[in-house]
C-alpha cells in the first residue's frame, strides 16, 4: 500500500464505480474501517 490507500477504502470515489450500499463488501469493509479509526482516536 501506499500514501492515502486507505482513503479509497473511506470515502467514495466516483471513477472506481464503487457500491454505496452499506451491505455491499466495500460498505462493509469501508464500515470497518471508520470503526477502526474512531476506536483509535477515542481510545489511543
Amino acid at each position: 500500500t501506499g500514501h492515502v490507500d486507505d482513503l479509497g477504502q473511506i470515502f467514495w470515489i466516483q471513477h472506481l464505480n464503487q457500491s454505496i450500499d452499506p451491505n455491499s463488501v466495500i460498505g462493509v469493509q469501508r464500515t470497518k474501517m471508520v470503526r477502526l479509526f474512531t476506536n483509535f482516536a477515542k481510545y489511543g
